[in-house]
């Protein structure tokens, strides 16, 4: 039997997790699993970090700015580069 999970898309199921959880909390959750992403994987992450700060915009700008400040706060607390929010940008200077 398929689950949930299955059954969502990747979009769906970032607008149920932001819907769900304060943007405080899911930028702790994002940058807990920074260390997971290496080199070209990175991308990925920011990826989905633009993703679910898009998922914020659709319901409060505040909640937007919340969670690109907490996450990208927390990556510097764990001595990672700042997501890249715009895609192409140079993170490196």
């Amino acid at each position: 039997m398929a689950t949930l999970h299955d059954l969502l898309t990747i979009e769906q199921r970032l607008t149920l997790a932001t819907r769900a959880q304060r943007p405080e909390r899911l930028a702790d959750l994002f940058a807990a699993f920074a260390g997971q992403f290496y080199a070209a994987e990175r991308v990925t992450f920011d990826a989905l970090a633009r993703r679910t700060r898009g998922c914020y915009a659709a319901t409060s700008p505040d909640r937007t700015e919340a969670f690109g400040r907490r996450l990208n706060g927390r990556l510097r607390d764990r001595h990672h580069a700042p997501v890249a929010w715009e895609v192409g940008h140079d993170r490196h200077g």
